[in-house]
């Protein structure tokens, strides 16, 4: 057979097949999880999961639907996390299309832990200012929200109660960020000036740039793009959209590579005919 007679349509079919097909049917493919302090999602894991029950949390939604197949999974694993341990969960957004995706993480496990609105949980939507907004947030949360997503006062919602200035109340930070404003702001501000725990999410093409603020302290924890949600999901035992995505991945990976070797197989042999 040579090589310029096959039909590449029939590559297209098989990459198709190999991504659609765990999309719908996930095959659980084991994801190893290194559990060590070096670890970004380990740690950022472990430092959840040592929180006591009825503690506070709060996590900004600071992305767009073009980040959400990578983000949107850690949110949904964080709060059901949350959820299991009995936790408060706040979550504001610095991006407009954030608050729609806050509202799908607090909702996809709440009937499952028998959460309710603004006694476990409240969103608070979205707030403009970038850096300014993370200030504010910080300095008097209950101020710069003076009603919640559904024009609740704040001033009466349960789960704020415990919540004063400078974010007193709130045991960690959580962002899930896709550019600017996000990591680096609720750094800055969060940690930096206030002293508050800061976890990241971002996206896997960003990991990099924020791995030199977890190695030094910075930030507590850092999950990077759809492997590092895979990898929180398994750790709370909930596989969701990020562990049929790494299916996906991988069985696409897997036919691309036999695609390579037998590409070469076929023009070696046809190479050796010719010369002969």
């Amino acid at each position: 057979m040579k090589i310029k007679e096959f039909d590449r349509r029939i590559i297209f079919i098989f990459i198709a097949l190999a991504v659609i097909i765990p999309l719908l049917l996930p095959l659980n493919i084991p994801i190893p999880v290194d559990k060590s302090m070096n670890n970004g999602v380990y740690r950022a894991y472990n430092l959840i999961d040592s929180l006591p029950s009825g503690s506070v949390i709060l996590i900004s939604f600071d992305f767009d639907p073009a980040a959400a197949p990578e983000l949107l999974p850690m949110g949904q694993a964080m709060v059901a996390h949350a959820y299991s341990k009995d936790i408060g969960v706040i979550t504001t957004a610095l991006w407009p299309q954030g608050v729609r995706f806050a509202e799908e993480a607090l909702l996809a496990h709440a009937h499952t832990y028998q959460k309710e609105r603004w006694n476990d949980f409240v969103n608070l939507g979205y707030k403009a200012g970038g850096v300014v907004a993370i200030d504010n947030i910080v300095e008097d949360i209950k101020k710069t929200y003076p009603l919640d997503l559904y024009g609740k006062s704040t001033a009466e919602i349960p789960v704020l109660q415990p919540v004063n200035t400078n974010l007193e109340g709130v045991s960690l930070i959580i962002t899930l960020s896709a550019g600017d404003p996000g990591v680096i702001g609720w750094v800055q501000i969060g940690r930096d000036r206030y002293g508050k725990k800061v976890i990241a999410g971002c996206t896997a093409v960003s990991a990099p740039a924020y791995r030199p603020y977890f190695n030094s302290g910075q930030l507590s924890g850092l999950l990077g793009g759809m492997a590092g949600a895979a990898e929180y999901e398994q750790l709370v035992n909930l596989p969701g959209t990020a562990s049929s995505g790494m299916d996906a991945q991988s069985i696409a990976h897997l036919f691309i590579i036999i695609f390579i070797i037998l590409g070469n197989i076929i023009y070696l042999v046809n190479r050796r005919k010719t010369v002969k």
